[in-house]
């Protein structure tokens, strides 16, 4: 068994659930940010024939997550089951709004670190919004199917 903290960026993750076998990419690590994993769409009742191939399938969920709190709550099983390479860095967006709800500016997470503005480029404006999780909201999301 693997511990949380030794995963690393291209760590495929197998997670026994009461759904099913649920599986994770890990992305990226930073020190100063919660690992940034793609939960893989679908749970699986055993194990496929090649885990890494899940991570061309389409779909999931890619969040920050304390991923050692989801991992060690004693009650689900894990371990690495693949290594699939990390080609890109994820990118995300996040407005910062005022008390009516209005957009200030946007914060981008380049995959490095933060940066924002407050006039995006279209390309800014296609990025997925940024989703930083709890432990509990993410445990909740690797029962589902479909992440």
């Amino acid at each position: 068994m693997t511990t949380a903290p030794d995963l690393q960026p291209g760590d495929v993750v197998e997670v026994a659930t009461p759904g099913g076998l649920a599986y994770l990419h890990v992305l990226r690590r930073l020190p100063s940010y919660p690992p940034v994993v793609r939960l893989l769409p679908k749970r699986h009742a055993t194990r496929p024939a090649d885990p890494a191939g899940l991570v061309g399938e389409a779909g999931g969920t890619i969040c920050m997550v304390p991923l050692s709190d989801v991992l060690h709550r004693g009650d689900w099983a894990f371990e690495v089951v693949a290594r699939v390479p990390v080609a890109d860095a994820p990118r995300f967006r996040m407005p910062v709004r005022d008390r009516a709800g209005r957009v200030l500016y946007w914060w981008f997470w380049d995959g490095d670190g933060l940066s924002y503005s407050d006039d995006p480029t279209e390309a800014d404006a296609a990025l997925p919004l940024r989703r930083i999780t709890g432990a509990a909201e993410f445990r909740t999301l690797l029962e589902s199917d479909g992440g």
